[in-house]
């Protein structure tokens, strides 16, 4: 297959699920708890995805917190050429964040955008401080096999 055609089958494919999704949303309205009772109440729902969710990406593994004041740290400039070749890795037709702006509208941006995007993540970086904006996620659960009840799945 050319790589032409394997881009346009994943865009087909990807096009398909999206189709697919929109058309068949099921509202979850129950979760079965990891010690197999079931709840149907949306806290309770909610508490069951954050632990499980909280569990899969903890890190089992200690370490130290270093300790540096924050006239200690020096933090790098980040490159305009940084921003533009992760722009440009981004796999097109993915869902846009809470921004909605899609890569698709990230690869044409000027070149003077580019650049105060990068003072920008500097400035983040000197100050240790992220943007309370990029703390909030929108989590859709889309289950693929067996069992949809199982938060594993």
């Amino acid at each position: 297959m050319q790589r032409s055609d394997k881009g346009r089958s994943e865009r087909e494919k990807s096009s398909r699920a999206r189709r697919s999704f929109a058309n068949y949303k099921t509202k979850m309205t129950f979760f079965r708890r990891p010690d197999g009772t079931v709840t149907a109440s949306r806290e309770a729902m909610e508490k069951v995805i954050y632990d499980f969710y909280s569990d899969l990406f903890d890190s089992h593994v200690y370490l130290p917190t270093p300790h540096l004041r924050q006239d200690e740290y020096i933090a790098p400039s980040v490159l305009s050429s940084e921003i533009r070749h992760a722009i440009t890795s981004m796999k097109n037709c993915t869902a846009p964040g809470p921004d909605r702006i899609r890569p698709e509208h990230l690869k044409s941006i000027p070149p003077v955008i580019i650049k105060t995007l990068a003072k920008l993540f500097t400035r983040y970086l000197s100050e240790c401080k992220v943007p309370t904006l990029w703390k909030t996620s929108k989590t859709v659960l889309l289950y693929k096999k067996e069992d949809p009840d199982d938060i594993g799945n």
